[in-house]
């Protein structure tokens, strides 16, 4: 399988199937309708040659392809997360040395004594 023909969103999607079992409650967690939300099963299914979903009673149970791919999809999803946010400074907890030339003026007007 190509990599580059994967939607990441399709992925998202799945990711919120799996937690939910139900196209219903993953349009509205997604803020997407439930058409979306069945194109986007439907390509993943073409795609991954599977079902990874079917109905039963109550919503939709994952295909055993769809439960081997659970763990590793939320583990992928949550590292591209990381990857992807914005570096946080807190001067307050860091470990880095930061080095600060001034003049003699400098230091009496803005360091502590």
């Amino acid at each position: 399988m190509d990599i580059r023909r994967i939607d990441l969103n399709l992925l998202v999607v799945l990711r919120v199937l799996l937690d939910t079992g139900s196209v219903t409650r993953t349009a509205e967690r997604l803020h997407m309708s439930q058409p979306a939300v069945s194109r986007a099963l439907a390509k993943l299914r073409l795609q991954l040659g599977d079902k990874l979903l079917v109905r039963v009673a109550g919503g939709m149970a994952p295909t055993l392809r769809a439960q081997a791919l659970s763990a590793p999809l939320a583990a992928l999803l949550h590292q591209l997360e990381e990857c992807v946010a914005p570096a946080v400074f807190d001067p307050a907890t860091t470990r880095r040395v930061f080095s600060v030339a001034t003049t003699d003026y400098g230091a009496v007007a803005v360091l502590p004594a």
